[in-house]
């Protein structure tokens, strides 16, 4: 599995991505509060999953307003790929 988040720029707040298995949380990473410029976060792991699995990918951010996150494929994305029984 692979995922990146990219918000376009905002110098308030963090952004988190989080990462969950079948309604629970699996994984959470969130990048540095207040900087300028854009702000991303990727993240690539090996997930055990059986048929009937799923995945889902959400985002947080608190800047104190709507932040639009970047709509290019090449800075944000989520991906699986089967590897085999």
């Amino acid at each position: 599995m692979v995922a990146s988040l990219w918000y376009l720029d905002n110098n308030a707040g963090y952004r988190m991505m989080q990462i969950y298995k079948n309604g629970s949380g699996l994984f959470y990473l969130s990048n540095d509060e207040n900087h300028s410029g854009d702000a991303g976060t990727n993240a690539s792991m090996l997930i055990d999953l059986s048929a009937g699995d799923y995945i889902e990918l959400f985002t947080l951010q608190n800047s104190g307003g709507n932040r639009t996150v970047a709509k290019a494929s090449i800075y944000t994305s989520f991906g699986v790929t089967y590897l085999g029984a």
